[in-house]
């Protein structure tokens, strides 16, 4: 993801919620590799770019899973095992 700074470009995992650059999100978009959250910063008519609201609570929760150091959070070795 390019921010436009002295950052050069930054990796973001997929379902990351970011604030890009409105430029950075219109060429995304329109490349099929973002989404738009809320319907009014979608310049398409048909309103195409906009994530439907079950992706971003789906999004939201899986941000919420992950630790300080940016990592999904693990379960246990014996999850899911019975007893």
């Amino acid at each position: 993801m390019q921010y436009g700074d002295d950052r050069g470009g930054v990796h973001q995992d997929e379902g990351d919620i970011v604030d890009a650059p409105k430029p950075v999100a219109e060429a995304l978009t329109r490349l099929n590799r973002a989404l738009f959250l809320d319907r009014k910063d979608d310049a398409d008519p048909g309103k195409r770019h906009t994530a439907p609201a079950a992706l971003i609570q789906a999004a939201e929760k899986a941000a919420k899973g992950k630790t300080a150091v940016g990592k999904t959070a693990s379960l246990p070795l014996n999850a899911g095992e019975g007893g």
